[in-house]
């Protein structure tokens, strides 16, 4: 046997799809809509086409905080979409899809604030949204989903979660359901209200903030489980 033969050659790990980039993907981007459109007070008989902000003018006014906030909300959406088209779409591919999914969840959640009384849809909005999704996918590309598939991190991770990875994603969104100003998001940490209606929790050791929390994490936890 020739020595060239006897020489270790390097293990090649099999490209893996990563499910749970795919959930938190698919769940970040219902949050959007649902802090996008929120209280859902619509009103199609406005006489406004959905499309009108197309043509309308640039406000007036444009703040720094509107902007940054636009592009600060889509730029884990297009890093977590490049995740999520892995390994089946990859760099610049994965690039153009998390680009083009921005684009039209932005689009359509613009248009359908045309009929929401307390939003006013804008072109520059959907630029920055464009643009957060943009750079959050050119974060992504040089990290490269391939050095988590197949990695020990991988392993471990399927080890110790197996099947029930959809946990780590209701962990991962817990912090969203406290966002402001719903002190009680999608209905979570609401019911000791309905029990414990006549308990003067001022009195208590726990604060009603802290109580929320909690119910909160158990539901999620459960859920989870």
């Amino acid at each position: 046997m020739h020595q060239e033969d006897q020489r270790p050659r390097k293990f090649v790990w099999p490209l893996q799809a990563m499910p749970l980039a795919r959930a938190i993907s698919l769940s970040y981007a219902l949050l959007i809509i649902y802090v996008s459109l929120t209280p859902f007070d619509f009103n199609i008989h406005n006489g406004i086409a959905g499309w009108a902000w197309l043509n309308a003018p640039l406000p007036r006014f444009i703040t720094l905080f509107d902007v940054s906030v636009n592009i600060l909300a889509y730029i884990p959406l297009g890093f977590l979409l490049v995740f999520a088209c892995y390994p089946r779409w990859r760099n610049f591919v994965a690039l153009g899809v998390a680009l083009g999914f921005s684009a039209f969840l932005a689009l359509s959640v613009e248009s359908l604030q045309t009929w929401l009384p307390t939003r006013i849809p804008s072109q520059m909005d959907w630029w920055a949204n464009v643009l957060g999704g943009l750079l959050g996918a050119l974060l992504a590309i040089p990290l490269g989903p391939q050095w988590l598939s197949g990695s020990i991190i991988r392993k471990r991770f399927d080890q110790w979660f197996g099947i029930h990875w959809a946990a780590c994603a209701l962990f991962l969104l817990f912090p969203w359901s406290q966002i402001y100003p719903q002190s009680s998001w999608l209905g979570t940490g609401v019911w000791g209200h309905a029990i414990f209606a006549s308990v003067d929790w001022g009195t208590m050791v726990i604060n009603h903030v802290a109580q929320e929390a909690v119910i909160t994490a158990l539901c999620w936890l459960g859920v989870g489980l």
